[in-house]
């Protein structure tokens, strides 16, 4: 790839103080080195603000915006695209990390389908000390190469948003992040790239993934139901991607259904538990999923 290439480089900042320096020198030290960094802090109240200050001094690469008030990393990421220059843009949250050549790997990879609009990697995963975990955030049968929406939406094909890199122009196409979602929201973004380009995943890992140990259990149920409602509301609303999808989407939904209603009946939660079991009912696919639902429903009553 050209090293005129710019590429702007975007983080979105809410009080991450403790990793937010070697996040910054992770992109800083790139050996694709033409890039504006611009970094959104969405109302830290801690020293995150005076570590882009003075990295901002130190380097004229960096760009940075103080938001007033809280307002989510999708808001922060979408006020970063507003003011993005470059040719492609690129994502990494304040608490990840980079390898020093993921952007010159990813836009060599651009180089060889210019149909391509979104490139993802393989990482390594960290915990907050940022030791290894011993597991890859894909594991090696993760698919490289050109990946189709029905692959995305059926095999869960991870795209970290650090690891993802995309041709500005597919903001013109395809939009934004979507601001009403808090955690699904590159998902959505990544899918509607998907369903207008080629998207392509290097099963290489350019990035370190962070993943904080008491955040883990306690998102589950959230993440599972925000995963749901966008499938609710972007999926199963539109008839064509549906009929795509086929049973093997259904299947899916029978099965998150399922898993998030005994999530609910765990947590004591009998009306969401009977809620979610009632909609994995609606997409009888599987019989075991079927008697596995139903014996779950046995244990509400029962309890």
């Amino acid at each position: 790839m050209e090293k005129e290439t710019l590429v702007s480089v975007i983080t979105p900042v809410h009080n991450c103080e403790t990793y937010l320096s070697k996040s910054i020198e992770s992109v800083l030290h790139q050996t694709h080195n033409n890039l504006e960094y611009i970094l959104i802090d969405d109302c830290s109240s801690d020293s995150s603000r005076e570590i882009i200050k003075y990295y901002s001094g130190r380097d004229s690469r960096i760009k940075f915006h103080f938001q007033s008030e809280n307002r989510g990393p999708s808001k922060a990421r979408n006020e970063g695209i507003a003011c993005s220059k470059g040719e492609y843009i690129a994502f990494i949250d304040a608490d990840d990390l980079w390898v020093d050549n993921k952007l010159e790997e990813q836009l060599n990879a651009f180089l060889k389908n210019d149909k391509l609009g979104l490139i993802g990697t393989n990482g390594y995963v960290i915990d907050e000390s940022g030791n290894g975990k011993g597991k890859m955030l894909a594991d090696s049968k993760i698919k490289a190469g050109k990946i189709s929406a029905k692959e995305f939406i059926l095999e869960g094909v991870p795209v970290a948003t650090s690891a993802a890199i995309i041709k500005h122009e597919c903001i013109n196409t395809c939009g934004c992040f979507n601001e009403d979602y808090f955690i699904a929201e590159d998902y959505l973004l990544w899918l509607k790239i998907c369903q207008k380009y080629d998207m392509c995943i290097l099963n290489i890992p350019l990035i370190y993934y962070r993943q904080h140990e008491q955040s883990l259990t306690g998102n589950k149920v959230r993440n599972r139901r925000e995963k749901l409602r966008l499938f609710e509301n972007e999926i199963i609303t539109d008839p064509e991607l549906m009929k795509q999808l086929g049973e093997e989407f259904q299947y899916k939904l029978q099965r998150m259904y399922c898993s998030l209603g005994n999530m609910y009946r765990k947590e004591g939660k009998r009306e969401d538990a009977e809620e979610q079991f009632k909609k994995s009912f609606k997409y009888n696919i599987n019989l075991f999923v079927t008697l596995k639902t139903q014996l779950y429903r046995m244990f509400l009553a029962l309890h």
